[in-house]
């Protein structure tokens, strides 16, 4: 048996998310009544709930802004357990934007301070560069990698539809840049176009019009399942993964 090993690529950063966006809405509970439950030994207490926005335009503009910068994230960065992960060149096209989008932020808490509007907003970002030397960083990632593959065969094997296209969209969409190369890279890269093959069987088959024959396809899913068994042996106690 040959043994592929995965690797850390250098240059690598785990992206903790310090955007965030506060203050302009209140709540307020008032109590209203106890209920009885469960034959007197358990209790439901009925609350009434009142939100306050001092600024509805502001507000949401305020969370757009926080939204947009998780988007980047989304966009340069590939989902892992650790957080979003990007290479170093990744990181700088990240940070260009979000300077961008930080100037933004200065001028919408100015504005919104000026119009007497509690809600202000942060974007930021802290990388932390990952070592190459780091075994448990390199098997978290790795696990991240089969995990996300394996939720992934999930939902398409199930037909769920909307959900494995949510995540072809979002913690599929960069995961092949884990992977530094060679097989392994290849694998996950085939699994990816596999799922989306089966997204499009899966759409075709749920149209109005749909012939009887597209109705219920027979989904080819092993580009995935032979990618989840490239990575299932990495948090075994080496690191490595058999590959035939």
């Amino acid at each position: 048996m040959n043994k592929q090993t995965y690797t850390l690529t250098p240059g690598y950063f785990v992206l903790l998310d310090t955007s965030s966006g506060s203050g302009g809405v209140h709540y307020e509970r008032e109590y209203q009544q106890e209920l009885q439950i469960n034959d007197g030994l358990g209790v439901a207490r009925e609350f009434r709930t009142v939100k306050t926005v001092d600024h509805v335009e502001l507000c949401k503009r305020g969370d757009a802004i926080v939204a947009c910068a998780r988007h980047l994230l989304r966009k340069h960065g590939s989902y892992t357990s650790l957080g979003y992960v990007a290479s170093s060149d990744k990181l700088a096209e990240l940070e260009t934007e979000l300077h961008k989008l930080r100037e933004e932020a200065a001028a919408f808490n100015r504005q919104a301070r000026l119009q007497r509007c509690g809600r202000r907003v942060r974007v930021g970002i802290v990388p932390i560069e990952i070592r190459i030397d780091n075994e448990a960083a390199a098997i978290e990632i790795a696990r991240s990698i089969r995990d996300t593959l394996e939720l992934l065969h999930e939902r398409l094997a199930a037909h769920e539809l909307q959900k494995a296209d949510v995540m072809l969209k979002t913690k599929c969409k960069n995961l092949e840049r884990l992977v530094p190369g060679g097989i392994l890279k290849f694998s996950v890269r085939d699994a990816v176009t596999c799922a989306k093959a089966a997204v499009t069987a899966l759409r075709k088959a749920n149209r109005k019009n749909a012939k009887a024959e597209d109705k219920d396809p027979e989904l080819d899913l092993v580009a995935i399942e032979s990618a989840i068994g490239m990575f299932t042996d990495f948090d075994a106690g080496d690191g490595l993964a058999e590959v035939a």
